[in-house]
Parts: C-alpha cells; structure tokens; sequence
C-alpha cells in the first residue's frame, strides 16, 4: 500500500514539529543547565588575586629547602631562615622541634617516638624555642 501525497506531507509536517519539540525542550535544558551553572561557578577573569593565589599550587623541590629527617619522617622546611635556625640547633633539640611543629605531635608522643622521658621532651621543646627565637631575632636585625 502506497501513501498518497497528502499522507506523506502529513507525516512530513508531524515529523518536523516532532523534530522542533525535541529541539526545543533541548534547548531548554541547556538555558537552565548554564544559569544553574552560572549561579554556581566563576570564570576566572572575575576572581580576585587573593582567590587566584588560593587556588595555586608551587612545586616545592627539595634542592629549594631544608630537608631533615626525624623518626623515619622526611619533613621539608622552606623558609631559609628556619631551616638555618633548625641546623644550628644540636640534634636532639632539633627533633623534638621537628616532631612538635611540624608533625604535630604532642609531648607524650614525642617522647614515645624517641625513647626519652615527657619532661625532658618538653624542656628541650621550650630550650630550643628560645635558642631559635635569638637565632632568628639576629638573622632579621642581620647581626
């Protein structure tokens, strides 16, 4: 059974509005796809500097910092001055520091990870505090 002419320009007609429907509601979704977007994200022309400097991320070599290593941890230091005031200190002092602030460690744990007593621990934590805060007070003033 063949169509006549009118059958096929009525399919045609349904087929086109189906098409437009489809492509409509398409269309559709895509708008409300980008406002819900738009609401939800910034481009970054319209960031601040100190939200850009947030999102960053410098690579960090240790040939550019000081690398101790302490309790089987390898703890890097940036900070030139720091690093200088961390080697100054005698070792066991330089431990106790390393564990404390920069491994966060409390004095108990520190004590645990190196067989000393809690006492000892925190004298050494106090000690050394104090050596680093002249070290680094004449490495400013540049004496």
């Amino acid at each position: 059974m063949e169509l006549s002419s009118f059958q096929r320009t009525t399919i045609q007609h349904q087929f086109d509005r189906f098409a437009k429907l489809v492509i409509a509601g398409e269309a559709k979704k895509q708008k409300k796809e980008l406002a819900r977007r738009g609401s939800n994200e910034k481009s970054f022309s319209e960031l601040s500097q100190k939200e850009q400097d947030r999102l960053c991320m410098e690579d960090v070599y240790p040939s550019e910092c000081y690398c101790f290593t302490v309790a089987g941890y390898d703890v890097l230091v940036k900070s030139e001055a720091v690093g200088e005031a961390l080697s100054n200190l005698p070792k066991e002092k330089r431990d106790v520091i390393l564990l404390a602030f920069f491994l966060g460690m409390n004095d108990g744990e520190i004590a645990a990870c190196l067989d000393r007593v809690r006492r000892t621990v925190c004298y050494q934590r106090t000690s050394s505090l104090k050596q680093m805060k002249d070290y680094l007070e004449d490495y400013q003033y540049g004496e």
